[in-house]
């Protein structure tokens, strides 16, 4: 609502509204810049005229016609004359330009160029023809007023080159110019009615030495020159490159003046011409600078008037078309403008944006106070518009209430005008209620981004950034990296990979860089500490509205307890935990690829297969511990004997394999480098490994097969390479054995037995046979328990083809159980039937170390109801080696039971017979390999008595087994040896035959009598 012009006068009363406010009221102030325009460039047509003129004018004169020494006073008088003209014109432009400026430089030019022009005209005076006490005698004394009016102007000059710019007080003008006034006095007067003692004083000193006079006034123009040069961009109205060629033409003048020994008034007279040229120049720049300038400036001056007369209409039409403007802005703004008197609070005024979102009118408004719409208390209110009235503060943010009672977020900015005495207040307020709430939610979304456990980074991606560098980074990723915000900000986040730049992960992340997607990868990171950690990083993108990605965020988790754990699994799965070296798997991959590669290429390899010699016993003597470090210290011998590209395994226990690749393409090269390479591993074992106090010796025995051949897999090449080692072990300790078709077949047997084995156990193919035993007159006193397996076609094998297959294997405990079992069925049987012979079943060292072996044996003698007495059970020597402690213990408490022990095949294992005095045994069976030569060689008739001296000193009973011939039973009844037991008495018999001829009074036939 437009009710007044802008020019209108209010009541003081009236309600101020938009139309009467002045959009400004600061009027323009025309400033005059009263610098000189002042042209800094120079023509040198004029100072290069003047300085080739003269010599061109001389020798014009000179090479045309002679020219008399009369004519030449006349030039010089001429010239005479016009220095004397130009010295005063410059003394006066000088003297009007510094009562100016008051430039001192300006009062030095004055002052040299008013003696100057005294001077000339003195030497005006003593020319011929002029009366004779003012004459010119001699032509040094032209030389030495010469030199003087060089020496006066060289040093003004330089003045002007060094301080151009050195002002006066006012002070000091009155003084210098009475000094300078005395000094012009003094100079005129010795020159005109003084001139013999002028002359003595001052111009006999340069006659006297002219080259001094002369080098001065050299040495003052170059130091001119040089500082006028320097000077050449002052803006003090003095250019440097003025002056320049004045000095150069006066420097001619001198060098003039010094180019021969013997003056001539010809070179005065070139000497008179340059001086004038250089006066002249001089002439013209202080004529500029001393009486044009300040007209120039004058003209400047009114230029500069009438631009800002022009300056001042504009501002007004300006200021009319911005009430104009703002009237229109006020009404038309989309923005709620209110016109508040900070005086009372009242609302004057509200442009249609301001009644459209607050739903009154504007009539409405204007008999309101600000508080009817701001939900802040009153007296808050006065206080908040008495601080925008001085200036205090003037953006806030309210809450506002609307017609309808709804409440609403503004931001309101404030200023406060002065009109006619009154202080209205101009406030411009905005809806901020959506922005606020964005601004809570973007609050709770920073402070879930600060409160993850996940690293994460904001890196900007404009095309205007050639480097994409982080901006923000949460406090979980500076804890994560070690890296502050400000410590990374602006950086690539590639330095975090340290020197890790073809990580697998890259390739993923440019994909997805290049391409704009998101991507999932991990990476290996650098903290600032130099340590290493894994992180799985999720990348994404993030775009603007034009869909343009101006931003990428990662999120980094640390995942390096779940790769130490991966690796940790993958060192369990492909290594062997003992010595660290690869286990069957990872050697099983490795012979694959080998094996692919050289049916490929052509190119041979090798597998040998390695077993430690004897390891068991030393197992079972030092221990496993000793045993476990003697595996670590050979798997490192080997390690060191291995190429870069082979791999050397360890199988389990004391077995370990090499793969050998790339050998040759010639089988004969290639088993001789599987030769030469043996050689070295038997080299590297063969010194002691010593572990405690006690040194190892061991020896290794190794089998060797070549590779590819046919269609020979990767288990067959292992199969062909543990046969050949097992032949290196039947051809003695130390030995290197290469794989034949025949070692193959028996492997190949050996596997068959082995698997018909373990169907013969589940389908109970076993059978128990039993062999008498006998005394001296031939009855039946016991029996041995022995095993024989019914193949499917009926027949019998026999227990060297199978026996040694089960020890190897571990089927042998279950066959033992199932003896054991049977055997006390056996008793049972002829226990009922009153029969108290004794049964022998043999248990394998094997199974005799199993940690419920007691208990086992208990149950089977419990389940049958026996007499533990009639249980004998038969093992051998080797149950001792490994924990004689532990094999006695278990025996005591299997003979607290009543059953008895007896040592089978004594004589041929390592145990000491000191063992014998601890063990609850009650026999000993010498075996066959003695009893068969026994009667004719007398070393073994030798153990033979010494067996039979021990047991009789345990008091033991002995059975000797493989009883065959007559002439053994009598050697050993001689001895005093009571049961045999072998063929001569009688074979082994299924049980249920020997049984049942027991129980039924017919005694099993027994082939001979004791």
């Amino acid at each position: 609502m437009i009710t007044a012009p802008i020019n209108q006068t209010a009541n003081a009363g009236a309600p101020v509204q938009a139309s009467a406010i002045p959009s400004s009221t600061k009027q323009s102030t025309v400033i005059f810049d009263h610098a000189p325009d002042r042209d800094k460039k120079f023509h040198w047509t004029i100072p290069l005229v003047l300085l080739i003129a003269p010599p061109l004018a001389w020798g014009a004169l000179t090479f045309t016609q002679p020219v008399s020494l009369p004519t030449l006073l006349r030039i010089q008088f001429t010239l005479q004359a016009a220095t004397a003209t130009f010295a005063a014109l410059i003394f006066l432009a000088s003297w009007e330009s510094f009562q100016v400026e008051r430039f001192f430089a300006r009062f030095v030019l004055a002052v040299a160029f008013g003696n100057v022009a005294l001077l000339a005209t003195c030497r005006l005076l003593f020319f011929d023809g002029l009366s004779a006490p003012l004459k010119l005698h001699a032509s040094f004394q032209v030389i030495d007023l010469a030199i003087i009016t060089h020496l006066l102007v060289t040093g003004a000059l330089a003045f002007m080159a060094f301080w151009p710019n050195k002002r006066l007080h006012r002070l000091q003008v009155k003084p210098m110019v009475r000094a300078a006034a005395l000094a012009l006095t003094v100079i005129t007067g010795a020159a005109l009615f003084a001139y013999h003692q002028f002359v003595s004083t001052f111009v006999f000193i340069a006659a006297a030495l002219p080259p001094l006079g002369i080098a001065t006034a050299v040495g003052l123009y170059v130091l001119g020159i040089i500082a006028a040069w320097r000077g050449r961009e002052s803006v003090s109205g003095y250019s440097g490159a003025n002056l320049i060629p004045a000095m150069v033409l006066l420097l001619c003048s001198v060098l003039f003046l010094a180019a021969t020994q013997l003056w001539t008034p010809q070179t005065i007279l070139l000497a008179d011409a340059y001086r004038l040229a250089g006066f002249a120049l001089i002439l013209h720049y202080v004529f500029i600078i001393g009486l044009r300038e300040p007209y120039r400036r004058l003209s400047a001056s009114q230029r500069h008037l009438q631009d800002n007369m022009a300056a001042q209409r504009r501002m007004e039409r300006a200021v009319a078309e911005s009430e104009q403007r703002f009237r229109q802005l006020f009404e038309k703004s989309p923005a709620m403008m209110l016109l508040i008197d900070a005086a009372d609070g009242k609302i004057t005024d509200a442009n249609e944006a301001a009644v459209k979102f607050y739903g009154w009118s504007r009539s409405q408004f204007q008999n309101m106070h600000i508080w009817d719409v701001n939900t802040l208390p009153r007296q808050e209110l006065v206080k908040i518009l008495s601080d925008v009235a001085v200036g205090d503060e003037n953006h806030f943010v309210f809450q506002y209430r609307l017609a309808q009672g709804e409440v609403r977020d503004v931001e309101v900015c404030s200023v406060c005008l002065d009109f006619q005495g009154r202080k209205i207040v101009f406030s411009i307020s905005y809806d901020v209620t959506a922005r606020k709430l964005a601004e809570d939610n973007l609050r709770l979304f920073k402070q879930a981004v600060e409160s993850t456990m996940d690293g994460i980074c904001i890196v900007i991606a404009e095309a205007s950034v050639p480097n994409p560098s982080i901006i923000y980074v949460n406090p979980a990723f500076e804890k994560l990296t070690g890296y502050k915000l400000e410590d990374i900000k602006g950086k690539n986040p590639r330095f975090l990979h340290g020197p890790q730049h073809n990580q697998p992960g890259h390739a993923i992340i440019r994909d997805a860089l290049r391409n704009g997607h998101a991507c999932e990868t991990v990476l290996l990171d650098y903290r600032k500490d130099g340590t290493s950690f894994w992180v799985n990083l999720h990348l994404a993108p993030v775009c603007n509205q034009r869909g343009t990605i101006t931003h990428w965020v990662s999120v980094e988790s640390d995942i390096t307890k779940q790769k130490q754990n991966e690796s940790e699994l993958e060192q369990l799965a492909f290594y062997d935990p003992l010595t660290e070296l690869p286990n069957r798997r990872l050697f099983m991959d490795r012979l694959t690829q080998a094996l692919a590669t050289s049916r490929r290429t052509g190119q041979h390899g090798a597998v040998v297969f390695m077993d430690v010699n004897r390891f068991k016993n030393i197992n079972d003597v030092c221990g496993h511990e000793v045993g476990d470090h003697l595996l670590i210290k050979l798997a490192k011998r080997l390690a060191h004997c291995q190429r870069g590209e082979d791999t050397i395994a360890r199988l389990g226990g004391d077995e370990f394999v090499l793969l050998l690749s790339n050998l040759s393409s010639d089988p004969n090269t290639t088993t001789a480098l599987a030769s030469t390479v043996t050689e070295r591993i038997r080299k590297a074992v063969c010194d002691p490994i010593k572990i405690g106090d006690y040194e190892h010796e061991i020896s290794l025995s190794m089998g060797v097969t070549i590779f590819p051949k046919g269609a020979d897999s990767v288990s067959d090449l292992l199969k062909q390479a543990d046969a050949a080692m097992y032949k290196a072990k039947d051809s003695g300790d130390n030995s290197t054995g290469y794989f034949e078709p025949a070692m193959q077949a028996a492997a190949q047997v050996r596997m068959s037995v082995e698997h018909d084995l373990r169907e013969a156990l589940v389908r109970q193919d076993f059978r128990m046979f039993l062999q008498p035993q006998v005394d001296q007159n031939g009855t039946i006193v016991g029996a041995e328990a022995l095993i024989r397996w019914r193949n499917k076609e009926g027949g019998l094998i026999s227990p060297m083809t199978f026996i040694s297959v089960a020890e190897d294997t571990g089927l042998i405990i279950p066959m033992d159980t199932w003896m054991l079992e049977q055997a006390c069925l056996a008793i049972r049987r002829l226990e009922v039937a009153g029969s108290n012979i004794r049964v022998a079943a043999n248990i394998s060292a094997r199974h005799f170390r199993v940690t419920d072996f007691v208990d086992r044996v208990k149950t089977a003698v419990e389940a049958s109801a026996i007499d533990p007495d009639h249980l004998t059970l038969e093992i051998t020597e080797s149950v001792f080696l490994n924990d004689p402690e532990d094999a006695v213990s278990k025996m005591n408490q299997l003979r607290h039971t009543g059953l008895h022990f007896s040592i089978d095949d004594f004589g041929t294992g390592y145990s000491s017979l000191g063992y014998l005095k601890k063990m609850p045994l009650s026999e000993l069976k010498i075996d066959r390999t003695f009893i068969q030569d026994a009667p004719t060689d007398p070393n073994d008739a030798a153990l033979v008595e010494a067996i039979l001296a021990v047991a009789h000193h345990h008091d033991l009973s002995v059975v000797a087994e493989g009883v065959e011939t007559v002439e053994q039973v009598e050697f050993l009844k001689v001895r005093g040896c009571l049961i045999f037991q072998g063929y001569y008495f009688g074979r082994p018999v299924p049980a249920e035959e020997f049984l049942s001829q027991l129980i039924s009074g017919s005694t099993p036939a027994v082939a001979h009598s004791v």
